[in-house]
């Protein structure tokens, strides 16, 4: 299964810290990724949390990337997934070879959730050590946030791709921003900011 983020590094950043839940908290362990595109992040994390923790990978599991939630079509928000699709192909991209990699592994601790990302994406989830958003596209990433933020526990890991640099996608910077930092129920310190890996790490207060 590919992991996209190791072409800039993200990959060893958002496993080094799903790997610091095993040592910062007690007992089950659960996490979250919104956006798991071919796969490889849920299974290095199956395995590194195989009998601690349960790690969720959200997605739409289809070759199309859910264009009809940008206001531009063809903006690179939208289009952004098109690369992967033609250098990889979009065969393993579904749900069923996914299953069926991750059942061949034994990763019966690897959940994959297909569909649109909402806000009721994590109602069945009793808390949440870690958490990484990497959907694109302002409205996924808006409710991927919606889902998670009363979820995640203190101390608990937030992670967020594309929202740096700002010029990169400037919508996710803004929602970090201005909706994310400001909400007045959720706060956040924030660990690392890795612009050459679109990569923001904070840590709920």
């Amino acid at each position: 299964m590919h992991h996209l983020n190791e072409v800039n590094g993200a990959d060893k950043i958002t496993l080094r810290h799903a790997g610091e839940c095993l040592k910062d908290f007690e007992g089950h362990i659960y996490g979250v990724e919104m956006g798991i595109a071919y796969g490889g992040g849920v299974e290095a994390i199956g395995h590194m949390w195989k009998d601690r923790g349960t790690i969720y990978g959200y997605d739409t599991f289809e070759d199309l990337h859910p264009e009809q939630l940008s206001e531009d079509k063809d903006s690179f928000e939208a289009r952004c997934m098109d690369h992967w699709y033609n250098t990889k192909g979009v065969d393993q991209l579904s749900y069923d070879y996914q299953r069926a990699q991750l059942d061949g592994q034994g990763l019966d601790n690897v959940i994959l959730v297909k569909g649109l990302v909402n806000k009721q994406s994590c109602k069945d989830i009793p808390y949440l050590n870690y958490a990484f958003l990497d959907m694109d596209i302002y409205e996924s990433m808006k409710q991927g946030w919606l889902a998670v933020k009363d979820k995640i526990v203190k101390n608990g890991y937030f992670l967020l791709h594309d929202i740096i640099p700002q010029p990169h996608l400037p919508k996710l910077y803004k929602l970090w921003k201005e909706e994310i930092m400001t909400d007045p129920y959720n706060k956040w310190e924030i660990l690392e900011e890795v612009p050459e890996s679109h990569l923001t790490v904070m840590r709920k207060v």
